[in-house]
């Protein structure tokens, strides 16, 4: 829409006062040459283990990085057609396929974890909280599978406070964050032209940060590489190789 009727923008959904004096207040200059320098860092990744603890018990998943693979969003949206997010600082990959264990946040005390298949949340395996959220969840995406998709994988660039706003906490470098829904804006393919209904070709951010589900730990974040495998986040932090690409 932005590129058909000619005007650039940012969207701020859930702006507060600590967030313009925190993250609205970078130097956005700086924020996309370090998002740029971790973009190249992160090239020629195929593929994406997150292993992590869910009440002390271990479980894995893993992100298949599809062809169009990789991008970058570092604030500066100077020309006619650019949108994006306000505070940023993160690099995304697009996935091709996703298989293990995934736990979603439904709500503040509902969380659940759901085997993935062929790159969508699959069977719903347990649950801690509401049973009637996590009923209402699970019928949402059945009636729209298109919804269940894994449609992004973000990495947060920046030194950003908590401040309990899903824009900016998910830029905090040490965090991860997916996406459900549409992400054609991402290069990917999953348009509303493929949900049944267009008023469900919804972006839904999946953050996963200390703070939201106190019971999980990222215990490790590793990238794959031809004969390489480098391990970029520990525990919600950035690894020593992973942090000199923050600089």
């Amino acid at each position: 829409m932005a590129k058909e009727l000619k005007f650039r923008a940012a969207t701020m959904a859930g702006i507060t006062k600590q967030v313009l004096t925190t993250g609205l207040s970078s130097d956005y200059n700086k924020v996309d040459k370090r998002t740029e320098k971790v973009l190249r860092f992160l090239e020629g990744t195929h593929l994406v283990k997150v292993d992590y603890t869910f009440n002390k018990n271990p479980y894995s998943f893993e992100i298949e990085i599809s062809d169009k693979g990789l991008g970058k969003d570092g604030g500066l949206y100077h020309k006619v057609g650019e949108v994006g997010n306000l505070p940023t600082g993160e690099v995304f990959y697009v996935p091709k396929n996703a298989k293990g264990i995934l736990p979603i946040q439904i709500s503040k005390d509902t969380t659940a974890l759901f085997s993935l298949k062929n790159c969508k949340i699959d069977t719903l395996l347990e649950y801690f909280g509401n049973k009637k959220e996590v009923q209402s969840f699970t019928t949402k995406i059945k009636k729209e599978p298109s919804m269940a998709k894994i449609v992004e994988l973000g990495i947060g660039t920046e030194n950003f406070p908590y401040v309990g706003v899903d824009v900016q906490d998910k830029k905090i470098a040490g965090t991860i964050h997916l996406a459900l829904g549409r992400n054609d804006f991402l290069g990917g393919d999953n348009s509303p032209k493929k949900f049944k209904n267009k008023q469900n070709a919804v972006h839904k951010d999946i953050l996963y940060h200390p703070k939201l589900i106190p019971n999980m730990v990222i215990k490790t974040v590793t990238i794959f590489k031809t004969n390489k495998k480098i391990d970029i986040i520990k525990s919600f932090k950035p690894t020593t190789i992973f942090a000199k690409q923050l600089i």
